[in-house]
């Protein structure tokens, strides 16, 4: 981390703690996915803290495994913090040095992921910091960090509000699923897939049947595919009229993925 610390001055925000706090919720019906059913909902947030007391939060993803929060955990409390502790970021044009400060966390850390075996965590932690230095130069600036990254795009138009989508539906009871969506008011529901090419379809049909024409479908495939499965699937998300799909393939190339958009 030596190229991206700086003395601090008064233009600048240094880092001078790292931790992490979370919030878990048990789900009284649990969500079935193609590799094991999700039976809690698990946020964690990373919280850094400058020299002058002022805060910045962000979230690091942490939904699965069951025993993810012990490792998130650690994570940010051995690894992460002590890295990103004494960073300099510059409260004027914060781009550059947030970014230097990534690119520093993913060469001190990487190698331990690899070694460990589980580069993912890694990113998901780094992940959670930048969005944390991101939202600690808003605190201190006094401005939502959608503003602070559209001030160097000219021409950018900032959205005031944004589309959600209901989400955990299926592999049963697809149809009256979707109905209970659309009467809470959600315009579009996403649909777990990858239990069978069978179950798949019908499922597809059903989604598309009660949303009608005007209501939008989404697929999670939680990568429960192969290659092949999922180009075989393409003619039957089209005819659903699917928008868009997640994580189709298990361990997917991008050259997989493109071959997959283009079906």
């Amino acid at each position: 981390m030596a190229g991206a610390r700086r003395a601090a001055t008064a233009s600048q925000a240094t880092v001078a703690s790292v931790d992490i706090w979370w919030t878990e919720h048990p789900i009284q019906v649990p969500i079935r996915m193609s590799f094991g059913d999700l039976r809690r909902r698990v946020m964690t947030v990373v919280e850094v803290t400058d020299a002058d007391g002022f805060r910045g939060r962000g979230e690091s993803w942490s939904n699965y495994p069951p025993w993810v929060l012990t490792e998130r955990i650690a994570t940010v409390r051995d690894g992460l913090g002590p890295a990103l502790t004494g960073v300099a970021i510059d409260l004027t044009s914060p781009g550059p040095s947030i970014a230097a400060a990534q690119a520093a966390l993913v060469d001190g850390l990487w190698a331990l992921g690899r070694q460990w075996g589980a580069p993912g965590p890694i990113m998901q932690a780094i992940s959670g910091a930048d969005q944390a230095l991101w939202d600690l130069v808003g605190t201190r600036r006094g401005m939502p960090v959608a503003e602070l990254i559209a001030e160097g795009m000219r021409g950018t138009v900032l959205r005031r509000w944004v589309p959600v989508y209901a989400s955990g539906v299926g592999p049963e009871d697809v149809a009256s699923q979707v109905i209970r969506c659309c009467e809470e008011g959600f315009s579009a529901v996403k649909l777990r897939v990858g239990f069978g090419a069978d179950t798949d379809r019908e499922n597809l049909r059903a989604a598309r049947c009660q949303l009608g024409d005007q209501g939008e479908l989404l697929v999670d495939a939680n990568q429960a595919w192969s290659a092949d499965e999922a180009w075989q699937m393409a003619p039957e998300l089209v005819a659903a009229k699917v928008a868009w799909v997640e994580e189709p393939i298990a361990d997917a190339t991008p050259d997989e993925l493109a071959r997959f958009s283009d079906q």
